[in-house]
């Protein structure tokens, strides 16, 4: 899906050790797979959550906006999502606010966010209602662009809070590891908050030592990854020859807290 084809050029950054996600099921009965993958692992990752059809809904709204703002190749289809040569994306600039602004209010952007399937699953982990709008964003980055790899980091050194706090991060389409996509440190939530560094480089992250195994998968377009706010996370680096990496992620909270 999403008309990837994923011709990769020479890797920029170093490589990280990865394993493949422990997927769940989706809910059961009783949940118990749900929540116990939650509190040992601090991530929940399901397969084919969310139908196709909802998704490229979403990705076609946010190729769009790219197209509008200057960011795709004008000689490719829009639906491949082939970025202007030479494009730096994924930098929180005017052009970028512009898009967000586009992309958000869109009606794809809210069915998404308030899928049935996505708050089912959130409810069992969270054992109750839950509530979005806590901090959502539609991301775009372009290829061979290793500075603006998001570094790893915890979500709630950014969103400050005591209430439980989880990430719903969904590829736009399909996603393997050539255009990067997103990896998580099982375990790390149990840490508590880590110390972050770097504010004068403008993106702060933490020091996860040497050589820790991180977990991700070649993502499906459907493929739902869900993650305590204290879970250590980063992005890989997109190492396609010309696509664009989409992605949205949201954020949500037991309700009426």
């Amino acid at each position: 899906m999403g008309g990837v084809d994923c011709l990769e050029a020479p890797r920029l950054t170093a490589p990280i050790r990865l394993a493949p996600f422990v997927e769940s099921a989706s809910p059961s009965a009783d949940g118990t797979d749900l929540t116990r993958g939650a509190a040992d692992r601090g991530y929940v990752f399901l397969r084919d959550l969310i139908p196709t059809s909802e998704v490229l809904a979403l990705r076609a709204c946010v190729l769009e906006a790219c197209r509008d703002v200057g960011w795709l190749d004008g000689r490719a289809p829009v639906a491949d999502g082939v970025a202007r040569p030479g494009a730096t994306i994924g930098a929180c600039d005017a052009v970028w606010t512009d898009v967000q602004r586009r992309v958000q209010p869109a009606a794809e952007f809210v069915r998404l966010r308030e899928h049935p399937a996505i708050l089912g699953v959130l409810q069992t982990i969270l054992g109750g209602p839950v509530r979005g709008g806590c901090g959502d964003t539609c991301r775009v980055f372009s290829p061979r662009r290793s500075e603006l790899v998001t570094r790893p980091h915890q979500d709630r050194f950014y969103v400050r809070g005591t209430t439980p706090l989880w990430t719903v991060w969904v590829p736009l389409g399909d996603c393997p590891r050539a255009l990067g996509g997103l990896a998580v440190l099982p375990g790390s939530h149990l840490a508590g908050l880590w110390p972050h560094r770097g504010e004068d480089t403008g993106q702060q992250g933490v020091d996860v030592g040497e050589e820790p195994v991180w977990a991700s998968a070649d993502y499906r377009c459907g493929d739902v990854l869900m993650f305590d706010s204290l879970t250590v996370h980063r992005a890989l680096e997109n190492r396609t020859a010309d696509r664009l990496r989409l992605s949205a992620d949201f954020r949500y909270t037991t309700e009426g807290r």
